[in-house]
């Protein structure tokens, strides 16, 4: 790894550990530079604006996603199940997604973070649509593209919902993913694995 792009991964992880901590009104590039122990000027040498610096860490943060869920499921059979268990299951996925709160919150005020969440999110949608054009498949049916899109957007949006309160519900990830499964078979029309009660 270059010598830039270290210090850039520094920085990155230095914000995003201030964004955590403090939120975004905390996030600050001196704060930035004291963190990572680094000059003002080398912090504002790569990142020559905190909308930049906040737009920077974002765009680091989601090719760490990625890169950690394509590690996740680096095989060719992948399931639903497979899926859903690596997002709610996995513990580097689960550190992975905590910064997403405040990623979120970012988002209402910085057009170019909602951007690249946007993007994000649109590129794992139609991963996970195709995905269940293959279940569909498998199981013999064909159900429209919309109906496809429309189960991603449940499964995506129980996923995300499942980060945000996981702790207040007491519902254990294992049978979240049983649930999620089982819903999508159903919904998509096809029959519904076995689920314990």
């Amino acid at each position: 790894m270059s010598s830039r792009r270290d210090t850039v991964e520094r920085i990155a992880v230095a914000a995003l550990e201030i964004l955590r901590e403090k939120g975004s009104s905390g996030l600050t590039m001196r704060g930035v530079a004291a963190r990572c122990g680094l000059s003002l000027s080398n912090v504002q040498y790569h990142f020559r604006t905190r909308q930049l610096l906040l737009v920077g860490i974002t765009e680091h943060h989601l090719s760490q996603c990625r890169q950690v869920m394509a590690e996740a499921l680096d095989r060719a059979d992948v399931s639903l199940r497979d899926v859903l268990e690596v997002s709610l299951m996995d513990p580097s996925v689960r550190q992975i997604a905590r910064p997403f709160r405040e990623l979120f919150a970012l988002a209402l005020v910085e057009p170019q973070v909602d951007e690249r969440l946007q993007a994000y999110y649109a590129g794992s949608h139609q991963q996970l649509t195709a995905l269940l054009g293959q279940l569909c498949s498998e199981g013999g049916e064909e159900p429209p593209e919309r109906a496809l899109a429309e189960v991603a957007t449940v499964l995506m949006t129980a996923v995300e919902g499942a980060y945000l309160i996981d702790e207040a519900t007491g519902v254990a990830p294992d049978r979240l993913v049983d649930r999620l499964e089982a819903a999508a078979h159903l919904l998509l029309g096809l029959a519904p694995p076995t689920v314990a009660l």
